[in-house]
């Protein structure tokens, strides 16, 4: 490319930059591709946008992709999608650090394509991209990891696309149905290459095991074509958790089996197939002194985890050694040398605990565990020498007081009418007696007395894990009452004004934020029933409301008078 040439693309790269009108840019836009796809070739473009990578990303820019986006719509004639793509792609391929624009601009193409409805286009289109998709996985073993979750992720949207356009023409026969996997359906080039590339090393073969469990996860059609027909995925689970030689591929196999259980037909297939049995035998048989066990130990807390949230009847009845690990290990007198495991259990029963049925499952299901655990809270809460495991028991004592945000903000009216009773009258009932329970063991005001040293304290996990307590209880009337009500620790004065309502003694952005939403918690409780201001009356009311209104930065302004000295 000549100089002059040169010149003049880097013109047009400066005026898009500057210009404000969407139609100048449309217009230097097209000059643009124009000149590169038809006056450059390959080595070329690639040279020049190797040393200016944010023309890239100027040229491809979303808003201007066609000509008139304002009066197109965002409508993209389908020939010139896949050639503008296919064009693209054999450009940028061998460049990982303008992938991502690559993969960005992919994906805006194909959600703003006017789809047919007539079968011949949609075929066309529809075969078109399944030959694309054997480009991506060619380029597979070529790439660094992070190119290949793109790939994966590219494949995963096409798929799910593909399903769509089914769906429209179906729809449009006034016959319903998603047909799965579309993008395997008579596409034997990328089947061949998907399994040579799988049996170029075992990188590559969990690279592809990845993606065909994350296709998968899409819906139970898509997981029995994969399973069952194009890739038999338990097969290939199974060799790699019975791989005792080689940890690092039990354990990569573990964590893409717990993406695996998360929507119900994954966690039953896992069940039916038998992998979740053995992951179970594993965990009763593995001890706290075993190295090597404790490996892969955490990884198959947090997938049982993950099972225990959404199924936890089912977790009790099928894995009841799973319950029984998380309260002896928690009830562990070494902290010394178990901390690891001990920390990782807790964190554990934080997360599990962020459902209220669960809480109020392992409530009644194990009434004498669940009040030794919450002993074992507290006294680390005060005792241990371990902050992090200080830190997330206090945690997951507020997570016992917490509802469940998940319900309480559900834009569903059907879940919001199933479980409003459990809001509203069971969940204040259960954490109250939760909060009793645990100030049977510490007084309250020895408690509220200890998380506000939390609170005061340099250490940002230390004050993280004390807003956790303060939220929780800014939540009910009960937790209100308490957290303002005077004793020999907290006095009003000292908890509003020398701490709740004190920027000063917040040392980073993420705390004075935190205390913003506690706050802005309670004003919003306050106001949603006013007897409540009552608990602190209309002076105090009104300063919160003047916080929320300053915001978390506010900082008050000094005047000085200056003199000028003769």
């Amino acid at each position: 490319m000549a100089l002059e040439e040169k010149n003049k693309l880097i013109e047009l790269f400066d005026r898009l930059s500057t210009t404000s009108s969407f139609k100048q840019k449309s217009d230097i836009v097209s000059q643009a591709k124009h000149f590169i796809f038809n006056q450059m070739n390959e080595d070329e473009i690639r040279a020049f946008f190797v040393n200016n990578p944010s023309n890239f990303e100027n040229l491809f820019v979303l808003n201007i992709w066609t000509k008139s986006l304002e009066e197109s719509g965002g409508i993209v004639d389908l020939t010139e999608v896949y050639d503008i793509i296919e064009k693209i792609f054999h450009t940028f391929k061998t460049l990982n650090d303008l992938v991502k624009f690559f993969y960005d601009q992919i994906v805006f193409l194909l959600n703003s394509s006017n789809v047919s409805s007539e079968y011949q286009s949609r075929e066309e289109f529809e075969s078109k991209l399944k030959k694309l998709l054997v480009l991506f996985v060619e380029q597979i073993p070529n790439t660094t990891a992070s190119y290949t979750i793109l790939l994966t992720d590219l494949i995963c949207f096409l798929t799910v696309r593909l399903d769509k356009i089914e769906a429209k023409h179906q729809e449009d026969q006034q016959r319903v149905h998603v047909f799965s996997c579309s993008i395997f359906e008579n596409n034997l080039d990328l089947l061949k290459t998907l399994e040579k590339v799988s049996n170029l090393n075992s990188v590559q073969s969990f690279r592809i095991m990845e993606m065909f469990i994350r296709l998968a996860t899409i819906s139970n059609n898509h997981l029995m074509n994969i399973s069952e027909e194009k890739y038999n995925l338990s097969e290939h689970l199974n060799h790699y958790l019975n791989d005792t030689s080689d940890l690092l591929s039990q354990l990569n196999c573990i964590e893409l089996m717990g993406d695996l259980v998360v929507p119900a037909h994954g966690y039953f297939f896992m069940q039916k197939s038998g992998h979740l049995n053995n992951l179970i035998r594993f965990l009763e048989k593995s001890s706290l002194d075993d190295s090597n066990a404790q490996i892969l130990i955490p990884s198959i807390v947090k997938l049982f985890g993950q099972i225990t949230k959404e199924r936890p009847q089912e977790s009790k009845e099928h894995f009841p050694i799973y319950f029984d690990y998380l309260f002896r290990t928690a009830q562990n007198e070494n902290l010394v040398k178990h901390a690891e495991s001990i920390q990782f259990v807790i964190e554990t029963f934080c997360f599990i605990f962020e459902n209220n049925i669960v809480k109020k499952f392992t409530a009644e299901n194990y009434q004498k565990e669940f009040s030794n655990l919450l002993e074992r809270l507290v006294w680390m809460t005060k005792n241990c020498i371990n902050d992090r495991i200080k830190t997330n028991a206090l945690k997951c004592l507020s997570e016992l007081f917490c509802p469940d945000s998940s319900l309480l903000d559900c834009d569903d009216t059907d879940t919001k009418w199933k479980h409003s009773h459990w809001i509203t009258s069971e969940w204040i009932n259960f954490s109250k007696n939760v909060y009793d329970h645990v100030t049977s063991i510490i007084p309250h005001e020895n408690f509220l007395n200890l998380c506000l040293s939390f609170a005061k304290e340099p250490f940002a996990e230390n004050r993280k894990s004390a807003h956790y307590y303060f939220k929780a209880l800014s939540q009910t009337e009960w937790g209100l009452r308490l957290l303002f009500t005077p004793n020999k620790y907290n006095s009003e004065e000292s908890f509003v004004d020398g701490y709740l309502m004190n920027r000063s003694i917040e040392l980073d952005k993420p705390s004075l934020e935190s205390k913003l939403e506690i706050i802005k918690l309670m004003v919003a409780n306050f106001e949603s029933d006013p007897i409540l201001i009552n608990i602190i009356g209309d002076v105090v009311y009104e300063k919160l409301k003047h916080y929320v209104n300053e915001g978390a930065f506010w900082i008050r302004g000094e005047s000085r008078v200056a003199f000028e000295s003769v």
